[in-house]
């Protein structure tokens, strides 16, 4: 038997809103998947870990259940925001190699290169231009 909670019905596994678009479990799987792109990889893959192998759930039931979780012991009024998300931008998984330009998926959001060679040989040539700007000066 569907529950009435406001203008919604609500069903086992799907609801139904008032311009009658479905959402399933799959669609919030979905969701929850692009959410998680959002998150550090380290981040990314525990969350993922935890829901899949530990839990046993779907990610959209672990990052609801932790938004439950933060409301319930009233630490939800004092999220930890990344600057990047105050800011409304989208976080790509990818980033761009500031040396070599090649595309690679970033541990950290503040990573700028690909590899530690690309960034000694970056870090070596700002070297260079900075002793070669003091003896023009």
């Amino acid at each position: 038997m569907p529950k009435q909670k406001g203008n919604q019905i609500i069903e086992q596994d799907q609801i139904i809103d008032e311009q009658n678009q479905t959402i399933n479990e799959d669609s919030l799987e979905a969701a929850a998947n692009l959410l998680l792109t959002q998150l550090q990889p380290t981040v990314r893959d525990f969350a993922i870990e935890i829901s899949d192998q530990v839990l046993k759930i779907k990610r959209w039931q672990l990052l609801l259940g932790s938004l439950l979780a933060q409301y319930e012991s009233g630490s939800l009024p004092a999220p930890s925001l990344d600057p990047a998300w105050m800011r409304g931008e989208i976080i790509s998984p990818f980033s761009t190699c500031k040396e070599c330009g090649q595309q690679f998926e970033a541990q950290r959001y503040t990573q700028r290169f690909c590899s530690n060679d690309c960034g000694n040989r970056y870090a070596a040539r700002q070297l260079k231009l900075s002793k070669q700007e003091a003896l023009t000066l």
